[in-house]
Formats: structure tokens, C-alpha cells, sequence
């Protein structure tokens, strides 16, 4: 399936690359969407669902880029919104999270802008990186129904 979108000048087809079903029942719980002009790869997004103890879920973004010559034009934000759409319909999916790199101040305001809060920073979180934080970004999906309601 795709969903073909005009960004000004340049057509995006967001792609899913599995079929799957956002619920644990097992269907699937990886997917990813990929951003292409023409036959030219040029993003992409890995995610894949996460069962919390609460009996409950989270969309785990396990990787997100697209390449330098078209950052800026909206296609990040296509691909995060494909992705959080596609699970807004299950109640069991409560939040989407991810780590980003402390020092990748543009990626953080990116999330932020797309309504991610900050939960927590984790000392140490990635080997091969300096600093090695990690910034662990949350973005809630389902509002909990107040009590009584």
C-alpha cells in the first residue's frame, strides 16, 4: 500500500514495507515507511512495537533518517506522522518513544516540534558516540480517560 503526497515540487510516496497489524496479537510488530522521488530512495523510518508491563504498548522509532538534500521540505515529519497514525486507531498503543544522541540538537527540536516530550537523559546509552547520552523522547498517543468518566 502507499499514500502519494505533494510537497511542492516533489512527490512523496510513503511505502509500507510489511504488512501489519498495530495490536500484539502477533501479526507483526515491525514495520517501516520509506520516502521516494522517483526511484530514488530518499528516507526512511524503522519502528516497531513494544508490549510494556501495564498490558499496554509503545511504537518504539527505532531509526529515522532522510538524506541532506531533502531535510527541510517535510518529509521527516510525513514519515513520523505515517507512522503514528498508523497506530492511533488501537487503544492498547499509549505512547511512541525513542532515543536520540544528546549532541543532535537539530533532531531533538525536530521530535520536539512534532510534539515529543523529554522523559529522561540516559548516561552512557550509546559505545561509539561522545558525548554518549542518550535523550529519551516520548509522545503520547491515547489519552487516558479521567476517573469517572
Amino acid at each position: 500500500c502507499g499514500d502519494v503526497s505533494q510537497l511542492g515540487n516533489l512527490k512523496l510516496l510513503l511505502v509500507l514495507m510489511c504488512t501489519y497489524s498495530c495490536s500484539l496479537d502477533g501479526s507483526c510488530i515491525a514495520f517501516s515507511n520509506a520516502a521516494f522521488e522517483g526511484d530514488t530512495l530518499i528516507g526512511g523510518i524503522i519502528c516497531r512495537l513494544e508490549a510494556l508491563p501495564s498490558g499496554t504498548a509503545q511504537l518504539y522509532i527505532i531509526s529515522m533518517g532522510v538524506l541532506a538534500p531533502y531535510r527541510g521540505q517535510g518529509i521527516g515529519s510525513k514519515l513520523v506522522e505515517a507512522s503514528l497514525a498508523a497506530c492511533q486507531s488501537d487503544p492498547v498503543i499509549k505512547q511512541a518513544v525513542l532515543h536520540v544522541h544528546t549532541a543532535n540538537t537539530d533532531a531533538v527540536s525536530f521530535y520536539e516540534r512534532l510534539g515529543f516530550k523529554l522523559r529522561e537523559t540516559v548516561a552512557g546509552y550509546y559505545k561509539r558516540l561522545d558525548p554518549p547520552d542518550a535523550a529519551v523522547l516520548v509522545k503520547q498517543l491515547q489519552v487516558e480517560n479521567a476517573v469517572g468518566q
